[in-house]
């Protein structure tokens, strides 16, 4: 089982998912001290705007991976009652979130025209 960590490490698998997720992860530690004060009006705009489509990309792709983890039985090999269970204990995130991230990655297998425009960064098809 797949234990949270703070830390990143160079993919073990060589996946571009994975590589892409690390990298971005460690690239966000590097803005984690600098400060918004400085960006004005229009950079502030296009900077939450930029942020809610990569938080949506990302989204997409933890939906997939959590389709992946339930089609390779993690949930059950990790003895975990169900997938939400796994998502909690691999993540540290709240029973409620983890059960949304259930929930999100069900629609996107779904229905394929939202999770293609979520993995795009779109707010709406």
């Amino acid at each position: 089982m797949a234990e949270h960590t703070d830390t990143t490490t160079t993919p073990r698998s060589g996946h571009p998912i994975e590589a892409l997720l690390a990298t971005g992860l460690d690239d966000l530690k590097g803005l984690a001290d600098v400060p918004t004060w400085s960006m004005d009006a229009a950079t502030t705009t296009r900077v939450v705007a930029l942020a809610a489509r990569v938080a949506a990309g990302v989204a997409e792709v933890e939906a997939r991976a959590i389709s992946q983890a339930s089609v390779l039985d993690l949930p059950g090999a990790a003895q975990c009652r169900d997938t939400a269970r796994w998502i909690q204990r691999t993540t540290g995130v709240t029973r409620r979130t983890a059960r949304a991230k259930v929930k999100l990655a069900e629609a996107c297998t779904d229905l394929e025209p939202t999770r293609a425009a979520t993995a795009r960064g779109h707010r709406r098809l």
